[in-house]
């Protein structure tokens, strides 16, 4: 993936039918079918830089910042509306995905591709969690994580190597997401957590272990495991 301005550009090309890389430029000269400024503004301090400099251009530089789409549209307003509609119905806050459709004159649509509200088992007062002896320490972790604290007795616990993993064909990665899932409903009602490399779930085994949901779905605790020390 090639990043310009700071910014990963890939994004479905439609026609091709396939992940493409566009530049900014190529962006803009396109027809986006609504309004551009929208969501690019002019880039100030490299317009200066090219002035103080005494760099000739065609056309002002621009930046891809949704400026004028989150302090000048209905745009974020709607969303807070969404958010909070969903937060209500689940009684969670919620995480979502989402796409939005431009018209020529500003309007949008606004479609709801998922919803996964960010919520654990039960809810309870705040607890201080003593500290184990280094040599009790099974594994840890530190910084947020989604959700809150849960206490949960652990059964068994299945991990898959990030190096390993990574080093499997195509082929030999799904066949750890089929075995993944006979363990799953072989260990059904037990307190199972399961970690590996990646996002669970993914449809690109390159970016995690792509399972189905009813492959994971006995599962009493995942961790998507970012690097093994």
């Amino acid at each position: 993936m090639r990043k310009i301005s700071g910014c990963d550009k890939r994004g479905i090309n439609l026609r091709d039918n396939k992940l493409t890389e566009e530049t900014l430029e190529n962006l803009l000269s396109g027809d986006l079918k609504t309004d551009k400024s929208i969501f690019f503004s002019t880039d100030s301090a490299t317009l200066n830089r090219m002035r103080e400099l005494g760099y000739r251009y065609d056309a002002v530089p621009q930046i891809l910042d949704f400026k004028k789409l989150l302090s000048e549209t209905k745009f974020p307003d709607f969303v807070r509306t969404v958010l909070n509609a969903l937060k209500t119905a689940y009684n969670y806050p919620v995480d979502i995905e989402f796409t939005a459709n431009f018209t020529p004159n500003g309007d949008f649509r606004f479609n709801l591709l998922q919803c996964r509200p960010l919520q654990t088992k039960g809810l309870g007062r705040a607890i201080e969690i003593p500290q184990p002896k280094e040599e009790d320490v099974f594994f840890s972790s530190a910084g947020n994580f989604m959700g809150g604290n849960v206490r949960l007795p652990l059964g068994y616990v299945i991990f898959i190597k990030a190096k390993e993993y990574l080093e499997l064909s195509e082929q030999d990665k799904y066949q750890v997401a089929r075995l993944v899932g006979a363990i799953n409903k072989k260990l059904k009602g037990e307190n199972v957590l399961l970690a590996g490399p990646g996002r669970w779930g993914t449809t690109t085994p390159s970016l995690g272990v792509p399972v189905h949901f009813s492959e994971l779905s006995n599962m009493a605790a995942i961790c998507e495991v970012r690097q093994v020390v």
